[in-house]
């Protein structure tokens, strides 16, 4: 009887390894991609875009809506501006690609 016992147990423990290694290769396929998770929730919110207008009160609303935004999708900090950047329309892309630079110094 004593040997039956090991072979149960022993086959409990190679089904064991077996679902391990498979949980293993599943998580392995799934690998995250964490910027890319954060577009899609910041997309999925469809947030407004900013074309560069000259009305400080068009920027300001569009700013309070993405630190709102940031905040329900708990963007971090670092990538706030990434962010908010691809939203960026007409003259407001056209200067922050030609400014760009002059910032990173």
């Amino acid at each position: 009887m004593a040997q039956n016992g090991n072979n149960d147990l022993n086959e409990v423990l190679r089904q064991l390894a077996a679902v391990t290694q498979q949980l293993a290769n599943r998580s392995e396929r799934q690998s995250t991609d964490p910027a890319g998770d954060l577009f899609k929730k910041v997309a999925q919110s469809k947030p407004p875009t900013y074309q560069g207008e000259a009305n400080p009160t068009i920027l300001e609303e569009w700013l309070r809506e993405f630190n709102k935004l940031f905040k329900a999708v708990e963007c971090p900090e670092d990538s706030k501006v990434n962010s908010a950047v691809y939203y960026l329309r007409g003259e407001a892309d056209l200067w922050w690609s030609q400014n760009e630079e002059a910032r990173v110094e």
